[in-house]
């Protein structure tokens, strides 16, 4: 069977509320290669789980696609069985970041994002559309709060 892997977040950007609007914007060459689980820079702690079991199978640093619309290396690659965490030390009103899957075949939903308020109440589940694959690497830019 072939490893399908997600890659996220070639540059995940963040704005925090405070007095004077901050956006703080990770590029993934910030740290060294490591697996993301329990990683925490700038103000965002990163989880990863397969099955409900912290994993080591998503790095932060890592490669993947090159140089594509909205995904560039390095990037945070991992398992596109996981699911990535992102736990904000402020709450945020904004994330922007591109998703793109290694695989062949069409995929609805690309991926799903859940949103959480500050007392880890859902906001919702939200579907980033369909993918199609026409080729080994297709991506897709998520913006939504």
């Amino acid at each position: 069977m072939k490893r399908i892997s997600l890659i996220v977040c070639a540059c995940l950007a963040l704005t925090c509320p405070s007095a004077a609007w901050a956006q703080v914007t990770l590029v993934f060459d910030e740290l060294p290669f490591q697996p993301v689980n329990g990683v925490s820079i700038l103000g965002v702690t990163f989880g990863f789980t397969i099955d409900g079991v912290p994993s080591t199978d998503a790095n932060y640093n890592s490669g993947g696609p090159g140089q594509i619309t909205y995904v560039q290396d390095p990037s945070l690659e991992g398992n596109a069985s996981g699911i990535l965490i992102l736990d904000f030390d402020v709450p945020t009103p904004l994330v922007q970041f591109g998703v793109a899957l290694s695989a062949l075949g069409s995929f609805d939903p690309g991926c799903s994002v859940e949103l959480f308020d500050p007392d880890q109440k859902s906001l919702g589940v939200f579907d980033v559309g369909r993918v199609c694959q026409l080729v080994e690497k297709s991506e897709r830019v998520m913006i939504r709060l």
